[in-house]
């Protein structure tokens, strides 16, 4: 079969809840339960390891770096790896013979984000974001929506049509393994209605292929 697979560009922000007890006012102590918690679920986390990687750099005294931290943990370990490593191995296992595409959402409806309690400023593109798009909810409610919704609707469902009838994208979509693209570099359609020509050069490199490889793989 061909594949199209894909993710938003801020998968955990909303659940960080779920992680730590208090999310406005996140701590170190916080952070490395909130990995103890998710090694409960996931088994083998290397707290330690994962605690320094997702903290290096990061203001450990503001509670905005904090939550942003733990978002990105969260998403990265439960949805945007997984699914990106998934993705790859597949179309490295059927490379010669179907096609595999992934997509990054870097855009969401001001409207849907109301919806879902997303607030863009503090938690990016949420989770689910890329479902009034791929569905048209925006030429179900005009009313509640931009003129730039619609637009970028109408092309996404353009592409997830396409797909279904024959398995193919437009050039401007590059296969995740383009044989045609750079040796070896994984190649992902940046969705942004500004940008509809945007492709992301391996852009999850350092962490999908970095510090959860071995642990998915």
């Amino acid at each position: 079969i061909d594949l199209l697979a894909g993710v938003v560009r801020n998968e955990g922000s909303s659940f960080v809840p779920w992680v730590v007890k208090h999310p406005l006012n996140i701590t170190v102590e916080d952070f490395t339960n909130g990995v103890q918690e998710l090694d409960l679920i996931f088994h083998g986390v290397d707290v330690k390891k994962v605690t320094d990687f997702y903290l290096q750099n990061v203001n450990t005294s503001s509670p905005v770096a904090m939550h942003w931290a733990v978002g990105d943990l969260v998403g990265d370990l439960v949805l945007k790896c997984p699914t990106y490593l998934f993705a790859k191995q597949f179309a490295i296992t059927v490379k010669e013979w179907q096609r595999v595409y992934f997509y990054e959402l870097l855009y969401g409806s001001k409207r849907f984000s109301q919806i879902i309690s997303c607030d863009q400023k503090t938690e990016g593109i949420c989770h689910s974001e890329d479902i009034p798009f791929v569905f048209g909810l925006p030429y179900i409610h005009e009313k509640d929506y931009e003129p730039e919704d619609m637009f970028f609707s109408r092309e996404v469902m353009k592409m997830w049509t396409k797909f279904a009838k024959d398995g193919h994208q437009d050039q401007e979509w590059p296969q995740l393994l383009n044989n045609d693209g750079v040796d070896g570099v994984p190649l992902v359609k940046g969705l942004d209605p500004t940008n509809m020509i945007l492709v992301l050069s391996d852009p999850f490199h350092r962490i999908c292929d970095g510090i959860w490889s071995t642990y998915f793989l």
